[in-house]
């Protein structure tokens, strides 16, 4: 297996047609085909289940699909490193966050950042905190941005300035909060919590406090689909203030909590034992600045 075929399964996986497939790689369809089923045979596995009219990933194909793109993602940068200059001006920057940083941070401070290097070009990856640091022990990403805490031996970090947990919830399904800007942890009694595993304890031990149980419908490890069951009026999300805005425009009320414990911490993190290009490097220094210009 080369890193041809490689691109080539990628391709065809991600669009599930190798026409659609041939045509994005601008070579023929019949030559792209005898590559997948070399590649299969090579592998003695089946990558594609072909009885529908489009082709979906096996199990084993899932699988190598994981791999490959890390692999790729690792072989582009590395040649990005080689080539670029030494003064980190230009190259690739890869980066994982976790979904509300990606959504609300991140943005803003690639924004900053591309005014004083505007030929850097990223790769993003995101997902939840235990994945991102999995990619960044590995190599696969250079920076993150996710919740603490992280292994300090192994990563050095700059915290984020910390932020209030929120409730976002169906104004329609549950009136009796509506207008409110601030809910006591008392008045969570008997309201099903839509939460994310990280804050369980913490959400727990504050209910706890207020002589309460809390009552939690969902645990996920994904904010994105606590907001969704939050719309379908299943239950109140609890998540980071940065994330309000995207519940708002999803049509959803807000409303922060009063004890001004519940607080979540993220950090932008990098391997402290890795090799930094100076493409990271630049961007390591350009973090400390933009927050404390912020802060102005």
């Amino acid at each position: 297996m080369n890193l041809q075929q490689m691109r080539y399964f990628v391709t065809v996986a991600r669009l599930g047609n190798v026409t659609e497939a041939a045509k994005a790689l601008h070579i023929a369809q019949p030559p792209l085909s005898r590559q997948i089923k070399q590649l299969e045979q090579e592998l003695c596995v089946e990558l594609f289940d072909r009885s529908g009219r489009r082709l979906h990933l096996t199990e084993t194909g899932h699988l190598l699909l994981h791999r490959a793109e890390e692999i790729l993602n690792l072989t582009d940068r590395t040649m990005c490193e080689l080539s670029s200059n030494e003064l980190g001006q230009e190259g690739i920057l890869s980066l994982g966050v976790v979904t509300s940083m990606g959504l609300m941070v991140l943005p803003q401070l690639i924004a900053a950042f591309k005014e004083d290097y505007p030929k850097i070009t990223y790769r993003l990856l995101i997902g939840e905190t235990l994945r991102v640091i999995e990619l960044l022990e590995k190599g696969i990403i250079e920076i993150a941005i996710v919740h603490l805490p992280v292994d300090e031996d192994s990563f050095d970090s700059y915290k984020l300035p910390p932020e209030r947990l929120a409730l976002v919830y169906d104004a329609a399904v549950f009136p009796q909060l509506y207008g409110d800007y601030e809910l006591p942890v008392s008045r969570l009694q008997g309201l099903p919590l839509l939460c994310h595993r990280r804050y369980k304890e913490l959400m727990e031990q504050a209910a706890q406090k207020n002589g309460i149980q809390a009552q939690f419908f969902c645990l996920s490890d994904d904010s994105n689909s606590l907001i969704a069951w939050a719309k379908a009026g299943l239950g109140l999300a609890v998540i980071p203030e940065s994330t309000e805005a995207i519940a708002q425009r999803e049509g959803l009320a807000c409303i922060r909590f009063a004890d001004r414990s519940l607080m979540t911490t993220a950090a932008v993190v990098w391997a402290r034992k890795h090799y930094h290009a100076p493409i990271t490097r630049n961007f390591i220094s350009f973090i400390p600045q933009y927050f404390e210009q912020k802060k102005k």
